[in-house]
């Protein structure tokens, strides 16, 4: 009475699973040995691309780092220029503005 034929599979049946034979044994043991080995190589893979991943994702942090700075830089440069050139044409202007208000007063005056 083998062990394997008390073996239960499904809800509802049984089945009687053959007795492993003496020359199977070996087979069986390198087969094992070989699951064995593809599972620590698995694992290996696995840390290998864990590592890759960390790898890649810190070389994009460190390139967008990179190009956000650049492009924060143009903007800056890019926004200077803009309040220079508005200080320059607040400059011109003020005078200009001042003599039409008093060209304005001057007809004004004349007017009384």
């Amino acid at each position: 009475f083998p062990i394997s034929d008390d073996l239960r599979i499904g809800f509802f049946s049984t089945d009687h699973a053959t007795q492993t034979d003496s020359s199977e044994i070996l087979p069986l043991k390198e087969l094992s040995l070989s699951t064995q080995n593809l599972v620590q190589i698995v694992k290996s893979l696995q840390v290998d691309f864990g590592f890759l991943k960390q790898s890649l994702q810190l070389k994009f942090e460190d390139r967008l780092k990179q190009e956000s700075f650049s492009l924060f830089t143009v903007l800056q440069d890019r926004i200077q220029s803009v309040e220079k050139h508005y200080q320059q044409v607040e400059v011109l202007s003020f005078p200009l503005f001042v003599c039409r208000l008093m060209s304005c007063l001057d007809v004004c005056a004349l007017q009384f």
